[in-house]
C-alpha cells in the first residue's frame, strides 16, 4: 500500500526508523500500514492516537483506523479511509470532513463528529466516491453532546449493517445517477439527486424515515427495500418512487413542496397499512389509485380523487388547513367509521353529516361523498346553480345501497371568491340559495338556513336541519322554472300525412342536420347557446327550433332557448328532455313570469302566442299544444292545415317556404307579421334546383331541392 503523509517537522524527526527516499519541504512518501492503538477502555473523548494538529495528510491509498481517535484531519482526505474499531462497548469518532471513500466496519459505535468551520457552522460529513457500512458496524449521528449535520453521499452507498440518528444519509450527486445497495438498515435516508438513485441490490430497511426530496428512487420487485413498522415516507414535489416498497406493518406519508403532485407507489396497496396522511404541498395532489387512511388525515391542499377514492377509516375527523382556503377533497371521499351524535366531516370544513341516534342512520355503516368543484350538475337546470356537484351515497354492512330512510343534519359549502377563477357562486344571490336534490325529473328544494359568507376563508356555507334522502345535490335558487310544450308542434315541410301525426327525419338520416350553421338564423339569436354541448344529435330529431320569450308583444326578446323538434312533434332540450326547462340563467325573472312565446324555424313561418303564457312553477304540468291555432296570434291564418285526423280534428303546422335572407322581408319575419310567402321564397328553390345538401330553400326538408319545395312556397303565397 502506498500512502503520502504530510506532518510537521517535529513529527518527522520521530520517524528515524523509516528510510527516507525523497523529501521536499514537509512531504514524505512511504509505504506503511497505519495502526492506531488505543488503551483498552478509553472512550471517544480519550487522548487521540493520531493528532495531526498543524500538519496535513495526502492519502492516495488506504488509511485503516483500527482503534482510537483522530484529530485535526484536513478538510478533505483522499484515498480510502476505514474506521475499524471492534470493541462493542467503545466508540470511535468519525470526523465530519470530505472523504473520497469511507468505510465503517466492526462493532464499536462510529459517531459522526460536529466540528465547525471558520464561520462557526457545523460541517456535513461528505463522501465523494463510496460510503460503505459493513460487517456489524453501527454508524450514527446520535450521541449526547454531539449535534452533527447530515451525511452527504455523492456516489455509491452500500449498507450491510446499521445507520441510525436524527440526521439523514443523503444521496445528492448533481451530475449523474447513484447506486444504492445492501441489506442493512437506515434510520433516515434521503434521495436528493435530480438524476435519480438506482437500487442495484435490495434488502435494506428503513426504520424511521425515507425522504424523497429530488429525483426517482428506482427500486424494483427484484431489488426492493422494506419500510419498518410506524415509519414515515416524505415525498417532495418532483421526487418519486419506482415501485411499491415492502411494508412490515404500518407507514405514514407526508407530501410537501411547491406545486402539483400525483401520488405514486409509495401509497400502500394493502388498505390496512397507511396510518397517517399529511398533504402539505402547495398545489393539487392527485390520487393515482385508491388510498385508505386508517388513523389521521391532514388536508393542506386540494386532493383530487375524481377517478379514485380516498377512504378514511378513523373515527376522528380529517383536519383541513386553515392557511389554505383551497384545502379540500375534490372527488370521492369515503368514511367507514361513523360516529353518532357528532359531526362527520366530509370533503371540506363546511360539508358534513350528523346523525342524532342509531335509528337515524337507517343501517348505514359507510358513506361515500363525491364533491366536484367548478362543475355543474349534468341534469336540466344544473347550470343554473352554484358550480359545484355534491353527491351522497350510503351503504350498509352488506354493501347494499341505502338512499332513503335516514334522518341527518347536513352542512354544505362552496368556494366564494369575488373576481377569481375558483368562484363558484356566479351571479346568484347568496341569501336566496338553498340545497336541492334531483328526484325523478325535478329538483326538490330543502328548507335550508340562510347561507353565510366567510370572506376570511373565501367560503360560503349553509346547512339543512334534516334530510331523509341521499343522492345528487346542488345549491340553487328555489322553484325551478320549466315549461312543457305539447308533442303536437309541426313543420309543414316535414309533415307526413297518414302517419298519425309524425314528421320525417330525412335531414338527420342523411347526416345533413349535422351541417347546421349555428351562426345563422334563428340559432344565432340565442347568444347563450353553446354548440359544444351538441355531442350527438338524436336519431329522432327533425331539426332545430328556437323559442323566443317576450314580456310584451312588441318588446325585444327577453331571452331565447334552442331545442330539438322530435319526429312526433315533441320539443325537447339538447339534453334529450321533453320538459323544456327555462332557468334564471336563461334570463327568466326570479319565480317566473308572463311571456309571449315565439316559435322560430329557419325556413318556416314564425308564430307567436296571442296572449302571454304564464310560466310559473305551479303551471309546470300544463301542456301547450301548438298544433291547434287557438293559442296563436292570427289563429288559422298564421298556420297551415296539414291533415284532418281520424277523429276529425284538424292538425295545423308552421307554414313552409319562408326565408330570412331578403332584407326587405326580415322585418316581417322578426316581428312575426309576415303570413305569406313572397316571390323571393319560391324563386330560392329554383336557384338551388336539383342541388343536394343542407339548404334553407329545401322547404320539404328532404335534402334535395326540387318542384316540391317550389310548390310549398307557391301555395303559401297570398291568393
Amino acid at each position: 500500500m502506498k500512502i503520502a503523509l504530510r506532518f510537521p517537522p517535529s513529527f518527522k524527526r520521530g520517524l528515524g526508523g523509516v528510510k527516507k527516499k525523497k523529501m521536499k519541504k514537509n512531504i514524505i512518501n512511504i509505504t506503511i500500514t497505519i495502526i492506531l492503538l488505543l488503551i483498552a477502555g478509553l472512550g471517544a473523548n480519550a487522548q487521540n492516537s493520531l493528532d495531526n494538529t498543524g500538519g496535513a495528510i495526502k492519502n492516495s491509498g488506504t488509511i485503516r483506523v483500527k482503534n482510537g481517535q483522530v484529530k485535526s484531519l484536513p478538510d478533505t482526505l483522499g484515498g480510502r479511509v476505514e474506521f475499524l474499531q471492534k470493541v462493542a462497548s467503545s466508540q470511535q469518532i468519525v470526523p465530519n470532513i470530505v472523504y473520497f471513500q469511507l468505510v465503517i466496519a466492526n462493532q464499536a459505535k462510529k459517531i459522526v463528529h460536529d466540528l465547525r468551520d471558520a464561520n462557526n457552522v457545523i460541517k456535513p460529513l461528505v463522501v465523494l466516491d463510496s460510503l460503505i457500512v459493513v460487517d456489524s458496524a453501527h454508524f450514527t449521528t446520535r450521541w449526547i453532546g454531539y449535534e452533527p449535520e447530515d451525511v452527504h453521499a455523492k456516489s455509491t452507498v452500500k449498507n450491510n449493517a446499521k445507520y441510525s440518528g436524527p440526521r439523514y444519509i443523503v444521496l445528492n450527486a448533481e451530475n449523474e445517477p447513484q447506486d444504492l445497495m445492501g441489506v442493512g438498515s437506515f434510520s433516515k435516508l434521503m434521495i436528493d439527486n435530480p438524476h435519480g438513485v438506482n437500487v442495484v441490490s435490495g434488502g435494506f430497511l428503513i426504520d424511521e424515515e425515507l425522504k424523497l426530496n429530488r429525483g426517482e428512487l428506482r427500486n424494483s420487485q427484484e431489488n426492493n427495500f422494506t419500510m419498518m413498522d410506524t415509519t414515515l415516507i416524505v415525498r417532495n414535489v418532483g421526487a418519486s418512487l419506482a415501485v411499491e416498497p415492502q411494508f412490515e406493518a404500518s407507514v405514514n406519508i407526508r407530501y410537501i413542496g411547491t406545486g402539483d403532485l400525483v401520488t405514486g407507489p409509495e401509497t400502500p396497496s394493502d388498505e390496512t397499512v397507511l396510518q397517517d396522511l399529511y398533504v402539505q404541498n402547495t398545489g393539487n395532489t392527485e390520487l393515482s389509485r385508491n388510498v385508505t387512511v386508517n388513523d389521521s388525515l391532514f388536508v393542506g391542499a386540494t386532493v383530487n380523487t375524481l377517478d379514485d377514492t380516498l377512504t378514511f377509516t378513523s373515527d376522528i375527523n380529517p383536519v383541513y388547513a386553515g392557511y389554505n382556503d383551497a384545502a379540500e377533497i375534490a372527488g370521492n371521499f369515503e368514511r367507514t367509521t361513523l360516529v353518532i351524535g357528532d359531526t362527520i366531516l366530509l370533503n371540506n370544513p363546511h360539508t358534513w353529516l350528523l346523525f342524532a341516534n342509531q335509528a337515524d342512520m337507517a343501517a348505514i355503516t359507510r358513506i361515500v361523498s363525491t364533491v366536484r368543484p367548478l362543475t355543474y350538475q349534468p341534469y336540466p337546470g344544473g347550470d343554473d346553480k352554484v358550480q359545484r356537484i355534491i353527491n351522497l351515497q350510503g351503504f350498509d354492512e352488506s354493501n347494499n345501497l341505502i338512499d332513503q330512510g335516514m334522518a341527518a343534519s347536513f352542512g354544505f359549502g362552496w368556494r366564494h371568491l369575488q373576481n377569481a377563477q375558483f368562484h363558484e357562486t356566479g351571479n346568484l344571490p347568496v341569501p336566496e340559495l338553498l340545497l336541492q336534490l334531483w328526484i325523478g325529473n325535478n329538483w326538490f328544494d330543502f328548507d335550508s338556513n340562510e347561507p353565510t359568507i366567510d370572506f376570511a376563508t373565501n367560503w360560503a356555507y349553509s346547512d339543512v336541519q334534516s334530510i331523509s334522502q341521499f343522492g345528487e345535490f346542488a345549491i340553487g335558487l328555489p322553484g325551478m322554472i320549466s315549461i312543457i310544450l305539447n308533442a303536437r308542434m309541426y313543420l309543414e315541410g316535414a309533415y307526413l300525412k297518414g302517419n298519425k301525426g309524425r314528421m320525417h327525419t330525412e335531414l338527420n338520416n342523411r347526416g345533413l342536420l349535422a351541417q347546421t350553421n349555428y351562426d345563422a338564423y334563428p340559432i344565432n339569436l340565442d347568444t347563450k347557446f353553446d354548440p359544444t354541448l351538441i355531442t350527438q344529435i338524436p336519431d329522432s330529431a327533425v331539426d332545430f327550433i328556437v323559442l323566443e320569450f317576450r314580456k310584451k308583444r312588441n318588446d325585444q326578446a327577453s331571452f331565447y332557448k334552442t331545442v330539438y323538434l322530435n319526429t312526433d312533434g315533441r320539443l325537447f332540450d339538447i339534453h334529450g328532455d321533453s320538459n323544456i326547462r327555462i332557468t334564471r340563467q336563461d334570463g327568466i325573472d326570479s319565480g317566473g313570469g308572463n311571456y309571449h312565446l315565439v316559435i322560430r324555424h329557419r325556413n318556416h313561418s314564425p308564430i307567436i302566442t296571442a296572449e302571454p303564457i304564464a310560466i310559473y312553477p305551479q303551471n309546470n304540468s300544463f301542456l301547450y299544444d301548438f298544433s291547434q291555432p287557438g293559442l296563436i296570434e292570427g289563429s288559422e291564418a298564421s298556420m297551415k292545415i296539414v291533415e284532418i285526423n281520424d277523429l276529425g280534428q284538424r292538425i295545423f303546422a308552421l307554414k313552409g317556404g319562408f326565408l330570412n335572407e331578403d332584407v326587405a322581408l326580415m322585418g316581417g319575419i322578426f316581428n312575426v307579421t309576415q303570413n305569406y310567402t313572397m316571390n323571393y321564397d319560391h324563386e330560392g328553390s329554383w336557384i338551388g334546383f336539383t342541388k343536394y345538401g343542407f339548404f334553407n330553400a329545401d322547404y320539404n326538408m328532404d335534402g334535395l331541392i326540387n318542384t316540391r319545395d317550389f310548390n310549398i312556397s307557391w301555395n303559401n303565397r297570398r291568393q
